[in-house]
């Protein structure tokens, strides 16, 4: 009887293939959505003609988009907590640029940028909700 032979890629892959089953379809649009906003701040940071506080701000947003992009591709247990970090950072320069508008004396540029961040957070909390319902029922500890 002759010996199979067996790769250590052959076990590692049928295992992703299954992690890639249990990842919801929801995830996966998230995830797409996260990569294409941190490939935007890439882009965004690789302009020459950006300041620094622009620079600042790509930085602070690309870091948690590719962090959250990767948890919510791999339907990571930590899936929730970097897409939180990630709007919370997009949520905190919204409100960080607003305070600088009204101390530069732009009163109307900060109320826009307080209703945009206020429209954000409305929009981001139905995703936000989803990912933490889903990633709860997907790593649930097991019944005895």
């Amino acid at each position: 009887m002759a010996a199979r032979i067996v790769l250590p890629g052959r076990r590692r892959g049928a295992r992703w293939r299954r992690r890639g089953r249990r990842r919801p379809a929801g995830f996966t649009v998230l995830a797409g959505c996260a990569g294409a906003f941190a490939l935007l701040m890439a882009m965004v940071l690789r302009d020459p003609e950006a300041d620094a506080v622009v620079r600042l701000m790509t930085v602070a947003w690309g870091g948690p988009a590719l962090v959250t992009a990767e948890a919510l591709w791999g339907a990571r247990r930590w899936a929730h907590a970097a897409s939180l970090a990630l709007a919370g950072s997009v949520l905190l320069a919204l409100l960080v640029l607003a305070v600088m508008a009204v101390a530069g004396g732009d009163g109307w540029t900060g109320v826009f940028l307080v209703a945009t961040a206020g429209v954000c957070a409305f929009g981001l909390h139905p995703v936000l909700a989803y990912i933490r319902d889903r990633t709860r029922t997907l790593h649930a500890p097991p019944v005895p």
